[in-house]
């Protein structure tokens, strides 16, 4: 970023970040003055004293940021829809080689941005340029045969595209043994870097704005010895300073392991979590005779919305596909629930008819965790996860179904290495299998949702404390979607060939554009009033949301799923003080309004 002309100072790392969006706080600080910034001339003013300013105005942020405890649920005051006028309006399309079999990530340059700019603006009445034009990133890596062995993908590119005009800012590929990733990008909370799966079997870290890849060690970092037959397939999870990538296979062939790679981002060391052979905390490999060898194969995560963390522990969540299971080092069929640094099992969930799921390939893992929001009861406070899944609840049983669970004793026997402890089942949506992610939402009124959709429709579950236990129940449904959904702006939004928006209470269509291309593991992306999705055609579209004036919102959306997110201004308004206080005394008053710029643009 330049201020006035001139080179901002260097970018510098904020260690934590938490995901409660301030920006209406920042929003009552000065107007926004447009996208675009123009010079102007220069005032004299007293500099201490807008310094001053803007130094009681972070603090008082500070003390009302204090207020509120962390947590991931957002709610976002810009997002509520009028639900009544909800439309959506294609506003460009971009072709892209291959397909873009995943969901694409957003950098802002977002109103709390500029308004935060057009704070120190109006304190000094000096001119700051604003925040970089928006970016879309995808990232190409499968095509129409899926990974077939003999008509693979020969490259991989990650796409960056100008969120206006979807015109290519720059991109950049990888070649390797991989035959494909369905993957997506992930963006660090700083907006600096963001980071890419390649065919090589490593993940690779870019500059966000000019797309140069960090080449020193240890990136790009390996997360699979075995890239021909290991799969990076669900998009990896950003929480803090952990990046959690996940591994599967291509089909269930070839001699792979489930694993998870946790990377501190601080300190660039990474963990590994084999599902099978967990004994074994490396990557595996393929040599019989070497001490990286696991006998044991498949126990893929491939499902979308592996790796969702705890918000309240940090706890991260795994689940596992077909496998063997012995409840020491061998989690086929499985929720895993690992320490935030991804090295120690701390609980697990596995139904009682695992064996069976496994020789009737229904995996339990074609989905990742919904984590739910606290629900409260007469006497007791209640953490839950919903897990879907292939199979049905027992082996004479019909129908797939969604498995309700406590996520702080999830076989309700204390401890991993337990068979049961569903608090309760439910039909999965027309009892078909779920290859989807969900997505989860509190009501305004302060109900709890959770959002499936598979190859027979899209349903709409409440969970409650009925008689002093959690229930989930269907509460509506459409027929025939599928899709990934997505929560934003109190509404509901699916991909499923067209992309629509539904009443998340209701399940009532507000809007539909039709004619997007079919979708594989595609699923949308809102951020702000854009929603950006992805087909196996090989294009990216990027559709306008159109609300009612003066809509107003008071929803909150949990879990894998959120839209745009941004981390707690909390974190960044810490930094720059530190950063002031840092400063010289005999450093320039306009260096250090730099200082306080560039530290809230590195916020949006």
């Amino acid at each position: 970023m330049a201020i006035c002309g001139r080179a901002s100072p260097a970018p510098f790392r904020i260690r934590h970040y938490d995901r409660y969006d301030m920006s209406v706080f920042l929003a009552h600080l000065a107007p926004i003055h447009g996208h675009h910034c123009q010079r102007r001339p220069e005032h004299r003013v007293q500099v201490a004293l807008g310094l001053r300013r803007i130094i009681v105005a972070i603090l008082i942020l500070l003390q009302v940021a204090v207020a509120f405890p962390a947590r991931v649920a957002v709610a976002d005051p810009r997002s509520r829809l009028s639900r009544a006028t909800v439309t959506l309006r294609r506003s460009w399309l971009r072709s892209i080689t291959p397909n873009a079999d995943s969901v694409p990530v957003y950098l802002a340059s977002s109103a709390r941005t500029r308004a935060a700019l057009a704070a120190c603006r109006a304190a000094l009445s000096i001119q700051l340029e604003c925040a970089a034009p928006p970016i879309v990133y995808v990232l190409a890596g499968n095509n129409r045969f899926n990974c077939l062995a003999s008509r693979h993908v020969k490259r991989a590119t990650l796409y960056a595209l100008s969120a206006r005009t979807g015109a290519v800012k720059w991109k950049r590929s990888t070649v390797g043994l991989g035959l494909c990733t369905t993957a997506g990008p992930v963006l660090d909370p700083s907006g600096q870097w963001v980071y890419a799966a390649g065919l090589d079997g490593k993940m690779h870290r870019y500059d966000a704005i000019s797309g140069e890849e960090t080449l020193q060690a240890p990136w790009p970092q390996t997360v699979t010895l075995m890239a021909g037959a290991e799969k990076i397939a669900a998009t990896p999870t950003l929480v803090g300073n952990h990046l959690y990538v996940t591994t599967s296979g291509f089909f269930d062939t070839g001699h792979f392991e489930g694993h998870l790679v946790t990377i501190d981002l601080s300190t660039g060391q990474a963990t590994v979590f084999n599902t099978l052979c967990s004994d074994i905390p490396q990557l595996l490999g393929n040599d019989p005779s070497a001490a990286n060898y696991c006998p044991r194969a498949f126990s893929g995560l491939f499902g979308r919305g592996q790796g969702v963390v705890d918000p309240l522990t940090r706890d991260v969540f795994i689940v596992t596909g077909n496998g063997a299971w012995d409840g020491t080092t061998s989690w086929g069929d499985t929720v895993l629930k690992l320490d935030p640094s991804g090295s120690t099992v701390l609980d697990s969930y596995t139904p009682t008819d695992e064996q069976w799921l496994d020789d009737q390939d229904l995996d339990l893992g074609s989905s990742g965790a919904a984590i739910l929001p606290t629900l409260n009861g007469a006497d007791r406070t209640y953490h839950l996860l919903v897990q879907a899944g292939k199979g049905p609840s027992c082996r004479t049983c019909h129908g797939a179904v969604l498995r309700l669970l406590n996520r702080d004793n999830l076989s309700g026997q204390g401890g991993p290495g337990h068979l049961g402890g569903d608090l309760q089942d439910v039909q999965s949506p027309g009892g078909c299998e779920v290859l989807t992610a969900p997505a989860v939402w509190k009501s305004p009124a302060g109900q709890v949702w959770v959002y499936y959709a598979d190859g027979c429709g899209l349903t709409g579950y409440r969970v409650s404390i009925s008689h002093g236990k959690p229930h989930i129940a269907a509460s509506w449904s459409t027929q025939y979607l599928s899709g990934t959904p997505v929560m934003s702006h109190d509404t509901l939004f699916l991909g499923h060939g067209d992309v629509s928006a539904y009443d998340p209470e209701t399940g009532q269509l507000l809007s539909v554009v039709t004619g997007a291309g079919p979708n594989h593991w595609e699923y949308p992306l809102v951020a702000g009033n854009q929603l950006f999705m992805t087909d196996e055609k090989g294009h990216v579209a990027a559709y306008a949301i159109a609300r009612s004036p003066g809509a107003t919102w008071s929803g909150e959306v949990y879990g894998h799923h959120r839209g745009q997110v941004s981390p707690l201004l909390r974190a960044v308004l810490h930094a720059c003080l530190a950063r002031i206080q840092a400063s010289s005394a005999a450093s320039p008053p306009r260096q250090k309004v730099h200082v306080i710029a560039h530290c809230i643009e590195r916020a949006g």
